[in-house]
């Protein structure tokens, strides 16, 4: 019933065809490498037990989902989504009607998220060129690097817009949830093939039963 609902209905129909198109756009962009990042350096996790940009990649050597973590969109729309919340939050202490004031809270919450992008492309670029730059990178590559995320983090915040505006839900939480999922194949199999490596049949099945 609900898919012969689908069929029939032309605009659900083209909802759905524009949320998958713009995720497909998403997606594509999540494989595009940035400058100076070396291949060869990617495969080659050093060693790193803290929460740096090598700590996160530290273990899932040649596997294809530690591009995302180097491609131009890596940062994704956390900051966007962080700043609707605040915005959300602060909004009634600054205006009383909602209403009419619309346009004043977008620029709000674009300009926090630019803030937000700033202190994320910073850190993160540093972590790129101390762990992933390819040997002899000029000196200019980091600023270059934070460019690149902050143009890419935009292009994530119109993605989620178009989606909110013309697919089948809220485009920022949509994007979210295609950054967790993206990983959660390749995660299941390593803690599967762990526990049961370790024979810790009584935590792997408490587990499964949570997911």
């Amino acid at each position: 019933m609900q898919l012969h609902a689908l069929y029939t209905n032309e605009t659900l129909r083209e909802r759905l065809v524009n949320t998958s198109l713009y995720l497909l756009l998403y997606l594509f962009g999540l494989n595009i490498i940035l400058p100076f990042v070396s291949l060869e350096m990617l495969s080659y996790m050093p060693e790193a037990n803290d929460e740096s940009l090598a700590g996160l990649l530290h273990g899932i050597n040649e596997n294809t989902s530690s591009i995302h973590y180097v491609s131009i969109l890596a940062l994704g729309v956390s900051a966007y989504y962080s700043a609707s919340i605040i915005t959300a939050i602060i909004v009634p202490f600054l205006y009383r009607d909602k209403a009419g004031n619309e346009e004043a809270i977008r620029y709000l919450v674009k300009g926090l998220t630019f803030l937000f992008l700033i202190s994320q492309a910073s850190s993160y670029s540093q972590s790129l060129a101390r762990w992933f730059f390819a040997p002899g990178a000029p000196s200019y590559a980091v600023y270059v690097t934070m460019i690149i995320l902050v143009t890419g983090a935009f292009i994530c915040m119109w993605i989620a817009d178009q989606i909110s505006a013309q697919g089948l839900m809220d485009g920022r939480i949509c994007l979210l949830c295609i950054g967790f999922l993206r990983g959660f194949p390749s995660a299941f199999v390593t803690e599967l093939s762990d526990k049961l490596i370790a024979g810790d049949l009584l935590q792997l099945g408490i587990e499964l039963g949570i997911w």
